[in-house]
């Protein structure tokens, strides 16, 4: 699957963290305290049942950035930050819940990320990221439906532009 919004959304996020990264994670005990909390929380609990949410974490001095599967976290001590964390753990999450053949950083993955910073980042932290992913134009949830008139007008539209095309060659 191509995930397209993969390098919209990594800008949009150090844009919006640059200055305020959330809560000191910097050393193994922190970081896996946090996730507990958050992972062990009421809301987690109450709105993905889906998801047993132990999750072990891997950790690597020379890797530089983060990864996570349906059922680990790895990060570099250079990643241990708050955002990076819930980061990774919207990826957990994502990929529990929907399907493998999903974009990894898509629309349901941003907004679960968007919601996961607003509960456990803040309401600061969740519009700066908010404002940051329509600077870089990263799509958010569900994809827009058409209605009947508009695909008719789309259509129209198009059908209208090639013929136009087809003119335009024959002078050309």
């Amino acid at each position: 699957m191509r995930d397209s919004q993969k390098t919209k959304l990594y800008r949009a996020e150090r844009e919006a963290f640059r200055e305020s990264p959330g809560r000191d994670v910097r050393t193994p005990a922190r970081y896996e305290a946090r996730l507990r909390a958050i992972t062990t929380s009421k809301w987690m609990r109450s709105n993905f049942k889906c998801c047993p949410l132990e999750v072990p974490v891997e950790y690597s001095d020379t890797m530089m950035g983060a990864n996570a599967s349906a059922w680990r976290i790895r990060t570099g001590t250079y990643s241990m930050t708050e955002w990076v964390l819930i980061h990774e753990l919207a990826h957990v999450i994502h990929q529990r819940m929907v399907r493998w053949d999903t974009a990894g950083h898509g629309r349901q993955y941003a907004e679960l990320y968007l919601k996961l910073v607003r509960r456990f980042m803040g309401a600061d932290a969740y519009k700066r990221l908010r404002t940051s992913f329509r600077k870089h134009k990263v799509k958010v949830g569900k994809k827009r439906q058409l209605s009947a008139a508009q695909k008719i007008g789309n259509a129209a539209g198009l059908a209208a532009w090639r013929e136009k095309q087809k003119q335009l060659a024959k002078g050309a």
